[in-house]
């Protein structure tokens, strides 16, 4: 709901269209509240995707957004910066690992959908220069994330462990 309330607190002028991907338990709450703040016409929720069209889905999207305060590795994250996309995130967990602020995006604080509707402001009022810059950082930033980088560093650390 810290999603949706940022984006009822987001100028009209921004022509916003706000994409919930997923289906899950909240969807009808979620709904609710979208039409009690007034932003149901800049809300999409497009249930469950298959891989080809969440692929679309990130294709069309100009941002990621995610409030989620409980992301151990936040796969759709990672998914999102693969996809050159620029990062909102809560600052929490594990997605201060992945967002540097100013560089791919920035971190709001949790629970404030304020500081959220601030931070989405600055990467949709960007300029094309500016834009492109997160989107190349997310891209940079992701690189460390790669499976066979991640196999590797275990792979050094079982190593080194068992020559002790």
């Amino acid at each position: 709901n810290i999603l949706l309330k940022a984006v009822a607190l987001l100028p009209e002028n921004l022509d916003v269209t706000f994409e919930i991907v997923g289906s899950g338990k909240l969807k009808r709450s979620l709904s609710k509240l979208a039409k009690y703040l007034g932003i149901e016409n800049r809300v999409v929720f497009s249930g469950y995707l298959s891989d080809d069209q969440l692929l679309a889905a990130y294709a069309r999207s100009k941002v990621f957004a995610i409030s989620s305060i409980a992301e151990l590795q936040s796969i759709a994250t990672m998914e999102a910066m693969a996809m050159a996309l620029p990062i909102v995130a809560a600052d929490a967990t594990a997605l201060p690992h992945l967002v540097k602020n100013s560089k791919n995006g920035y971190l709001f604080e949790s629970g404030s959908p304020q500081d959220c509707a601030k931070k989405l402001r600055i990467i949709l009022a960007a300029d094309n220069k500016r834009y492109l810059a997160y989107r190349n950082e997310s891209l940079e930033i992701i690189k460390n994330h790669d499976i066979e980088k991640t196999i590797d560093a275990f792979e050094e650390i079982y190593l080194a462990k068992n020559k002790s």
